[in-house]
């Protein structure tokens, strides 16, 4: 037995010896047929080193190859690494591309291990190939280029476990390469960035695509990324998740109705608790209008889908965006939109990333520090891709994801960063208006933002705002005397019009934006039935003395410099989307706050909104000035799948009929309607068309009535808040947010 294993071993280490000695007589000849090629202009030995690994190679990618053609392909490609400082780009330009061109995605585990060694060595030895080797490496981010890469267009994505381990190998020896040699990072992003698959083109599908920024990610994540590298890959993911983004319109989202034929019943216990969790944005609905769905274009729509058009007219609000469906395919269930998979999963893959760059500390959302510099690239991608972006509905969440896991440094950024644009008279209106529309969407929405950070970002706002005024005079916006007849005189009136809006569309927004986060903030801080959190019920006196500090803050600036910008003759208030307007003005009158601005032009405001579909404000003379419309972008995110890695129950705010409920601490709505009721009782104004009763026919009804969203039976005032989303009655909403809600609250921008 013993003699056996002995005669075992000695064979072993003689075909050790004998796979050495071939292994040094392959190098040998590749060395020699290198050099007689440099000193030749033909090579015999060159010339069959050529042909030998373009043979190899077809018999690879044709699947062909035996097991000996592969060992010595293997071999072949070991030996061209010892000599890779000899081989010359442009002397050697047929061999050297016969090897990168080889097919690396292929089931010969050893040749793909040659072949990576082959091209380490080439990046590091050889300067002059280095840039060919990294775009070889990100062009086998995917198995082909030439063709759509295999995969279910709907669903989660569920990528080949092959496909996913070859790719770890190009991104390992990728990786490995950038480690060695750190200025190749830029050569790396640059070309990770422009081999990004294009929709429409080979591999732009969902399957390429979400395998392309897998590998882009995996690379900015390597501790061997730099940081100007780990930058430039987030800009460029961002910047191809923007273009998925912006190519989706809404009706492709949008949720079939429920309770209708056609509507898609929850896949899961997940999918019912996502149902729940976003009922409550469906009850109130959110108070701004839907972009694309106007209440003529949702006219349009249902009319080509058969439905009824009254539907949609009588919506108010948003304008009837609940009443749209979706087209269903045979089987009665919507039809798979492949951009919306799509930007599902790719959001699903980015979001995944940032989880484990940003990891949670137990028992909170807040991350524990950012060691791999992630904010820095996500914030730089923010202000240089995200906010330039006309209606992004979806990559914007990444920035408010990655704020919530550094809440005591980030949102404190986005906000100066914000602020900063919002005065820079250096930067286009439409980039401030953005600005004012990003910050007044964030400080809303976002759950984790200090109520003081909100206090101090509004004054740096409303001190913009007068600051502007002061800088204009007292001038208003009064249209002169026009000679010619009513019609010329109407139309002057709209030119001037159009010119005040193109004029002070950055004041407007401002002004806009404002009156949206008080709208969220001013009855929890202020309102008589506001309650603490049990965070707050067990904080100490300090925290509570802080408290009421921002309150009064609030309160000040409010009734201060609030007050005095809406007095202004540019009437800015009546700029504002009617549904923003018509909020504040129901909040306000409850808290007794400005009331010398509610109440003149109260009357005009809901005339104009119950006789006019144009949105606008009566101004003096029966001419309905046009409104601002401003896109929110952090209102309601409406994909299914990505909502759940967003965490948006722990940090998001959801508008519940009147404001945001949850972390900062509201009453019941029971309650706080009672607190509000009993507010305008006190006030005297209070009609028995509010609390029983009714008004005369043809009377007009009192400020308080028209606040509360009620009105006599001949025209239907309520429109302009209750089919909002705001209801009668304020106010409850709730943290937390989903991507089945229908509540996006989003209007066009100019």
């Amino acid at each position: 037995m013993e003699g056996r294993k002995k005669s075992r071993s000695g064979k072993r280490s003689k075909i050790a010896v004998e796979s050495h000695e071939a292994q040094d007589l392959m190098r040998a000849f590749v060395a020699r047929a290198l050099a007689d090629k440099t000193t030749e202009a033909s090579s015999e030995a060159y010339t069959q080193l050529t042909e030998q690994i373009e043979r190899y190679a077809q018999l690879t990618h044709n699947n062909t190859a035996t097991e000996e053609d592969v060992a010595t392909l293997s071999g072949l490609l070991d030996a061209l690494g010892a000599s890779a400082a000899a081989l010359c780009p442009r002397r050697h330009a047929r061999l050297l591309t016969s090897v990168l061109g080889l097919r690396v995605w292929c089931g010969y585990a050893a040749l793909r291990s040659a072949w990576f060694a082959l091209v380490g060595h080439l990046a590091i030895a050889n300067g002059p190939l280095l840039p060919a080797c990294t775009t070889r490496l990100v062009d086998i981010f995917l198995p082909f280029r030439d063709r759509p890469v295999p995969g279910a267009t709907a669903g989660p994505w569920n990528p080949n476990p092959e496909f996913l381990k070859l790719q770890d190998e190009v991104v390992d020896a990728l990786t490995g390469i950038l480690a060695r040699a750190p200025t190749s990072g830029t050569m790396v992003s640059r070309a990770a960035v422009s081999a990004i698959p294009q929709q429409g083109c080979a591999g732009g599908g969902r399957e390429g695509a979400c395998l392309h920024l897998r590998a882009m990610l995996r690379v900015a994540a390597s501790p061997a990324a730099t940081e100007a590298t780990r930058t430039a890959l987030i800009e460029g993911a961002v910047s191809a998740l923007l273009t998925c983004d912006v190519a989706i319109r809404w009706e492709d989202i949008v949720e079939v109705p429920r309770g209708s034929a056609g509507a898609a019943e929850p896949a899961d216990e997940d999918d019912d608790a996502l149902a729940e969790e976003t009922e409550g944005e469906k009850e109130g609905d959110d108070i701004f209008e839907l972009e694309g769905t106007s209440a003529a274009e949702a006219v349009a729509q249902q009319v080509r889908a058969g439905e009824a058009a009254a539907r949609a007219v009588a919506a108010g609000g948003w304008e009837g965006a609940e009443q749209l469906t979706c087209t269903l395919g045979a089987d009665g269930r919507p039809r798979v939109d492949e951009a919306v998979e799509k930007m599902d999963s790719l959001m699903e893959l980015f979001l995944d990333y940032l989880h484990q760059s940003l990891p949670a500390r137990e028992g909170g959302a807040a991350a524990a520090g950012d060691p791999a510099g992630v904010w820095p690239a996500l914030e730089r991608a923010f202000f240089h891709q995200l906010l330039p972006t006309h209606r992004s509905k979806f990559t914007q969440f990444l920035v408010f994801f990655a704020a919530g896991r550094l809440p005591y440094e980030a949102p404190r950024r986005l906000v100066a960063g914000l602020l900063a644009g919002l005065r820079d008279p250096s930067k286009a209106p439409v980039t401030r208006v953005a600005c004012a529309a990003y910050l007044a969407s964030f400080l809303a929405r976002a759950a984790y933002v200090p109520e003081v950070l909100v206090v101090e970002a509004l004054e740096g706002v409303v001190a913009f705002c007068e600051e502007y005024l002061r800088a204009q005079g007292s001038g208003s916006n009064a249209v002169a005397p026009v000679l010619g007849g009513a019609a010329a005189a109407a139309a002057a009136a709209d030119e001037a019009d159009a010119e005040c809006m193109r004029r002070h569309q950055v004041l407007f927004a401002a002004v806009q934006g404002t009156l949206y986060v008080l709208c969220y903030h001013m009855e929890p801080l202020l309102g008589r039935g506001h309650v603490a959190t049990p965070a707050m019920r067990t904080a100490d006196a300090g925290a509570a003395v802080a408290k009421t500090e921002v309150a009064a803050r609030l309160r000040a600036l409010v009734e201060g410099g609030v007050a005095r910008v809406l007095a202004h003759p540019l009437a800015p208030l009546e700029r504002c989307l009617p549904s923003v307007a018509g909020e504040f003005r129901v909040q306000a009158a409850a808290l007794d706050l400005v009331p010398g601005i509610l109440t003149d032009p109260l009357t005009h405001f809901h005339l104009a909104r119950a006789n006019s579909n144009r949105g606008g404000l009566l101004s003096g003379g029966g001419r309905v000035r046009r409104a601002l419309e401003m896109f929110f972008p952090f209102d309601p995110y409406l994909l299914r799948r990505s909502a759940r890695p967003l965490c948006l129950g722990e940090t998001y705010v959801r508008w519940r009929g009147g404001h945001p409920r949850g972390e900062r601490g509201v009453d019941s709505p029971e309650e706080s309607a009672g607190v509000l009721a009993s507010a305008v009782r006190e006030s005297g104004d209070a009609p028995p068309g509010v609390f029983g009763g009714h008004t005369p026919l043809g009377a007009t009804p009192p400020a308080a009535a028209l606040m509360r969203g009620h009105s006599p039976p001949s025209v239907d005032y309520s429109r302009s808040i209750d089919s909002a989303g705001l209801g009668s009655t304020p106010h409850g909403a709730s943290v937390g947010g989903g991507g089945l809600a229908w509540g996006a609250a989003v209007a066009r921008m100019p």
